[in-house]
């Protein structure tokens, strides 16, 4: 069963010591594309990824050993102020989701 909900991305460069709260907060993903569902942007929240509802034909990893493994292909970008890649030697992704049940 899906409670919709959405998922939220945020990267940090660990170049300097251990990643931070405040450093996370202040880089996350601007989404862009939910390749597989197609979800549409919303305006209000360019973080957002939304999770598609179970009516829509969804995809399951069967190799994950788990029926209920859903797939989920989200494009992103990186935030303008995060460091250029070739200027970050370690990046760590964090994500968070928040579940649509009230």
């Amino acid at each position: 069963n899906n409670n919709g909900g959405h998922a939220e991305f945020e990267v940090c460069s660990v170049d300097d010591g251990s990643p931070t709260q405040t450093c996370f907060a202040d880089h996350p993903l601007i989404f862009e594309e939910d390749l597989l569902y197609g979800a549409p942007k919303d305006p209000n929240y360019p973080y957002r990824a939304y999770v598609a509802p179970d009516s829509h034909g969804l995809e399951y990893d069967t190799d994950a050993g788990n029926p209920q493994a859903r797939l989920f292909t989200y494009k992103f970008k990186l935030p303008d102020n995060y460091p250029g890649i070739g200027d970050v030697a370690k990046t760590v992704l964090r994500w968070t989701y928040y579940s649509g049940s009230t």
